[in-house]
């Protein structure tokens, strides 16, 4: 019999190991935020949308940097519900980030990407 191990990972608080991924992107990105171009800048989208205030992604060429801080740091901090980026400090920011990681529980970092994630 195999008993799956998310409510352990649940009620100690601990990160599983996507989760640590997810959760060291963010901080890099939330540190380095003045680097990253948003959606509505010049020379990255002639169109106003809805989401002008988020990061645009990096452009790439090779498949080696497809997996890099800077092109996967975007796509990570866009998919952050709107009261974790708000978060008016870094020490916030960490917190807010934890707990919503915590919550969900992730064992796939493709869980994180779907559209279903933060429902």
């Amino acid at each position: 019999m195999t008993t799956s191990a998310k409510p352990l990972f649940i009620s100690n608080k601990i990160l599983t190991l996507p989760s640590v991924v997810i959760f060291q992107v963010a901080i890099f990105t939330r540190q380095w935020i003045r680097d990253f171009k948003t959606q509505k800048e010049p020379g990255v989208s002639s169109m106003l949308t809805r989401g002008a205030d988020k990061l645009a992604p990096s452009a790439h060429r090779l498949a080696r940097t497809e997996k890099s801080t800077h092109v996967v740091g975007p796509a990570v901090y866009n998919r952050l519900p709107d009261h974790v980026t708000a978060a008016p400090s870094l020490t916030s920011f960490k917190n807010r980030l934890k707990t919503v990681l915590v919550e969900r529980d992730l064992y796939l970092y493709e869980e994180f990407l779907s559209k279903h994630f933060f429902l």
